[in-house]
């Protein structure tokens, strides 16, 4: 099974090879995103290891979108929705590591709505 772990900013190893933007409060991967994770799943390495580390923008989640407490736990259900569409495709979790980083590492500023849709992402990494 996958494992959620504390990882570290992205080594000199590890190539970020996709990144899925989430609309606000969605947690799951849409039709299109799974299309994307299919085709990755794919024409990867055998040997490669992932890394999918899940961010958030940095506004509050409402209780009212009825999904999560908090922004960590946003990023934590959007990474692990790319986890499960990753091993339909025959992945092994073994292959994978998950990090949910809630609005802590943010690519850009979330003062407007284009940087705060920057900021809800999945990125997936590889090592080969």
């Amino acid at each position: 099974m996958a494992q959620e772990s504390k990882m570290p900013a992205a080594a000199s190893e590890w190539k970020t090879v996709m990144t899925l933007y989430f609309d606000s409060g969605q947690r799951f991967t849409s039709p299109e995103m799974r299309t994307q994770l299919r085709k990755f799943a794919n024409s990867l390495s055998p040997t490669a290891r992932i890394r999918i580390a899940g961010h958030t923008d940095s506004r509050t989640i409402l209780q009212s979108t009825g999904a999560v407490a908090d922004n960590k736990a946003m990023s934590s259900e959007r990474a692990w929705s790319v986890v499960r569409g990753l091993k339909a495709y025959g992945i092994s979790a073994k292959r994978m590591q998950v990090g949910a980083f809630g609005a802590t590492r943010p690519v850009t500023g979330n003062d407007t709505s284009e940087g705060r849709a920057k900021n809800r992402r999945v990125e997936i990494l590889i090592s080969e």
